[in-house]
């Protein structure tokens, strides 16, 4: 909806006909998989990536900060929050010891009774650490999720090749287990809708807050943007970068979040501005026509669903490449420096790591590159010394990339 004094523009928009529908084109990317990315052929593996990515996206909820520079909202002991995120942390690192104990072990039939003997003692250790959570909180609620999570993927792998995968999702693990992750609609739902990230939030840096060399996102992305041009930001959440990005200039930005409070707080904030649209939808499944926008950026979203089971990741990419036009641009901000390889042109990737100068058969969509690399210093917390500060070269700040892909 593009009546933006209304509370009517922040239900999902569903107007989206049959025939735009069909209009849809798919895009070539590799060959079709029903395994989600992170599998490599057997159950077990995809908790043991899982909960890694869940410890390096925990990284999120330490290093981020508003964007007026404030530290992050207190947590609330009723329900989810920045915090309760952060102090999976413990539980993290011993269910990745456990788990190890299993994952290095064979699946060879020499090796399957070793194997199963050392799961079930694994099992019962989780038991153990179980009985002890005190599951009246939110970050014990979380610790039982993740202990049931491990559980699920041990069960699992006894049954060997005849595991289904059908349940390693964010909804199905919801489902089975109460257990959330920054690629979790409900997660997000309960932080916003409670205001745990406050009035405003930005997870790297504020669209002109300088980083530890004085360069900002802005002087980033003002090299490749044109003010005319039709922008969609993917999973906006409460960042003020496009009210900024508007005041610059850039009148034309529809933002989407799947988050229906995120969106009913910014629209109320920031519905005053004429032609600045905010909708909910699910960035895997927009209700846009093919060749819509010029740009489309994400600032966190993809670092977001790699910190889950990574289900929906290839559905967003998708998505991003369908609605910009031939020769339009995907601006991405992330934490990895390896999303062009891993992420945006894994087949050129796999051609030069084989020496192959053919064109793949099916080739990437995008062609990337990255256009800047900042580091924002991190914010002050009450429960880190000095010396760890200094140990940690917190001074050079964590690196952020910024990815400039082109639709071919």
């Amino acid at each position: 909806s593009s009546d933006l004094s209304s509370v009517s523009g922040c239900v999902p928009d569903m107007s989206k006909t049959k025939a735009q529908k069909k209009e849809k084109e798919k895009v070539q990317t590799a060959p079709p998989n029903k395994r989600p990315w992170w599998l490599s052929g057997h159950a077990f593996a995809a908790l043991a990536v899982a909960v890694v990515a869940a410890v390096v996206m925990r990284l999120l909820g330490s290093t981020a900060a508003a964007k007026d520079g404030q530290d992050k909202p207190e947590a609330q002991e009723d329900g989810l929050g920045p915090q309760v995120m952060a102090l999976q942390g413990p539980l993290l690192k011993k269910l990745i010891a456990l788990l190890k104990e299993v994952e290095e072990l064979p699946s060879s039939e020499e090796s399957w009774d070793e194997r199963m003997a050392v799961s079930q003692r694994v099992e019962a250790q989780l038991n153990e650490l179980e009985a002890i959570v005190d599951g009246s909180t939110a970050g014990g609620k979380q610790h039982l999720a993740l202990i049931g999570l491990a559980r699920s993927a041990l069960q699992d792998d006894r049954k060997g090749p005849n595991a289904s995968l059908d349940n390693w999702s964010e909804e199905k693990l919801y489902e089975a287990h109460g257990l959330v992750t920054y690629a979790s609609k409900s997660y997000w739902d309960e932080a916003y809708g409670k205001g745990r990230y406050g009035e405003a939030f930005d997870w790297f840096g504020g669209w002109e807050e300088p980083d530890v060399s004085n360069h900002t996102i802005a002087e980033v992305f003002r090299s490749v943007l044109n003010e005319g041009d039709r922008i969609l930001m993917l999973g906006c959440g409460i960042s003020n970068m496009s009210a900024l990005m508007y005041n610059e200039g850039y009148r034309n930005i529809v933002n989407v979040d799947v988050s229906e409070p995120a969106i009913k707080q910014m629209e109320k904030r920031w519905g005053h501005l004429e032609g600045m649209e905010w909708k909910v939808m699910d960035a895997g499944e927009l209700n846009f026509s093919n060749n819509s926008f010029d740009v489309v950026v994400e600032k966190g979203l993809f670092d977001a669903l790699f910190a889950g089971t990574g289900t929906r990741i290839g559905h967003v990419l998708e998505e991003s490449v369908r609605v910009l036009r031939t020769g339009g641009r995907l601006l991405s901000i992330s934490f990895g420096e390896d999303r062009i390889e891993r992420l945006f042109m894994p087949q050129a990737a796999a051609q030069t790591a084989a020496g192959q100068e053919s064109q793949p058969t099916h080739p990437d969509p995008l062609d990337c590159s990255a256009i800047g690399e900042l580091h924002y210093a991190s914010r002050k917390r009450e429960n880190r010394s000095a010396e760890k500060d200094a140990a940690r070269n917190e001074s050079q700040g964590k690196p952020i990339f910024v990815y400039n892909c082109i639709r071919q």
